[in-house]
């Protein structure tokens, strides 16, 4: 079963069109991208791209509510579940200390933690 570990937001505003990439297991094959914004509005991916079967990039329209929002992928007929992230002072404050700022400077929720991979903060 696919799952989404983790959104990395490259930006997503209720203003622009935005760019965010999916990160995760068996996104090969998947057709439909979508994101649930803290509107409860559902918003499809403008377009997206299986890098692998780890990772999808994807651009999207702008938001309708700044807030916490969630990213889905439907792969066949199910959709990627999201994987429980785990408390900041464990694996995330080893990830930020290993990450340089160069891999981080473009990312808007760098070190912001949300309960599951799929959520992310759109501003």
């Amino acid at each position: 079963m696919a799952s989404i570990s983790r959104i990395s937001v490259i930006k997503a505003s209720c203003y622009k069109d935005g760019e965010i990439n999916i990160f995760g297991s068996g996104f090969t094959g998947a057709s439909q991208v979508y994101f649930v914004d803290a509107a409860s509005k559902k918003i499809p991916a403008s377009k997206f791209t299986v890098v692998n079967d780890g990772q999808i990039n994807c651009l999207c329209p702008p938001f309708s509510q700044e807030g916490i929002a969630r990213g889905h992928v439907v792969i066949g007929s199910e959709e990627a579940v999201p994987v429980i992230t785990p408390p900041p002072e464990s694996v995330r404050a080893t990830e930020e200390l290993a990450m340089s700022p160069e891999m981080t400077s473009g990312l808007t929720n760098f070190g912001q933690f949300t309960k599951y991979g799929n959520e992310f903060e759109v501003m």
